[in-house]
């Protein structure tokens, strides 16, 4: 077994290194083919965050805690999306900053995006840190952190905007939509 010597969010929150850009390149990048090959092999991780990403001095990173990862395919070989009903409760997978927001809003059928978003949120977190914010990027503000789904649905809102039934066109069939 590799040692590693830190997660990306010790190393986020160290404040004795910021990140180049190329730095960041080569850690999302490396992200991304992760991610790639375990959708590949049909595999959801269902927790990508800072803290589940390791690396070593030589700066390759390793994804780490499969705990409530779940191989996901569908009849037809392909990769298909689980129904929440036969798992997991949705809102009791994925480290709740780097939760999709079909997830937050009840979605009971998720796929490979779940992983993207997380990845997603990483990159924008790691980028954030180059300016002195560290914290996750969907995570409030230092004084008047979210700790509530809701107050993250309100964020991811405010920030990227409301979607509408023509941008996503199941929108009134999740539980949590108002």
């Amino acid at each position: 077994m590799e040692f590693c010597q830190a997660s990306l969010q010790e190393l986020i929150y160290s404040q004795k290194h910021d990140l180049s850009f190329s730095e960041i390149k080569y850690i999302i990048r490396q992200l991304l083919d992760a991610t790639s090959c375990l959708h590949s092999h049909g595999i959801l991780h269902r927790d990508l965050a800072t803290k589940n990403v390791l690396f070593n001095l030589s700066g390759e990173i390793k994804v780490c805690d499969f705990g409530i990862s779940r191989v996901a395919f569908g009849r037809d070989g392909e990769l298909g999306y689980l129904p929440a009903s036969d798992l997991e409760d949705p809102n009791m997978i994925v480290s709740l900053p780097y939760r999709a927001i079909e997830l937050l809003l009840g979605d009971r059928h998720y796929g490979p995006a779940l992983d993207v978003w997380a990845v997603g949120c990483i990159f924008a977190e790691v980028l954030l840190c180059r300016v002195g914010r560290r914290q996750p990027f969907f995570g409030g503000s230092p004084e008047r952190p979210n700790k509530t789904p809701e107050a993250y649905v309100e964020e991811i809102f405010t920030l990227l905007g409301k979607p509408t039934e023509e941008t996503w066109p199941r929108l009134h069939r999740l539980l949590l939509y108002r």
